[in-house]
């Protein structure tokens, strides 16, 4: 199966985004490759906006990072991810929510769970429902005890 490709978006502003926040992490590309298993040249190239990563590579270096991979590759909702604690906090009131009413209230994504990395499970064989069903199921995941 051929990776999903992010069509549609302007490659220098994710190049720029990616380039200034691996700068400001004090990362080397060699750190970033490690930690996603993503050659250094792709990254290098992704950073230099000659290459475009896919949808699992943009949602894997956005997690090591702490970037939401929305607001990385297109500038939408906010850039660090929150903690755990604090969107246990702030979305508890979303468990209560059925997939149809979650698509009401947040209409397009939930702040939380975006569909990047909806799509990457869906590629990956990992779960196949609606991205609003997943959603919820990710709220209840994140409100279990650990």
């Amino acid at each position: 199966m051929k990776p999903l490709q992010i069509q549609y978006f302007n490659h220098s502003v994710l190049a720029t985004r990616l380039a200034k926040e691996v700068q400001s992490r004090a990362v080397t590309l060699d750190e970033l490759s490690a930690a996603t298993h993503i050659p250094s040249d792709s990254l290098n190239d992704f950073i230099t906006g000659t290459q475009c990563p896919t949808l699992h590579q943009l949602a894997t270096i956005a997690s090591v990072v702490g970037l939401s991979p929305a607001w990385l590759a297109f500038g939408q909702g906010e850039a660090e991810l929150p903690s755990v604690a604090s969107a246990r906090g702030e979305y508890a009131s979303d468990l209560r929510l059925s997939p149809d009413e979650l698509k009401a209230k947040y209409s397009f994504e939930h702040p939380l769970f975006n569909q990047a990395t909806w799509i990457n499970q869906v590629a990956a064989g990992i779960y196949l429902e609606g991205y609003w069903a997943w959603t919820a199921e990710q709220l209840r995941e994140l409100n279990s005890p650990e």
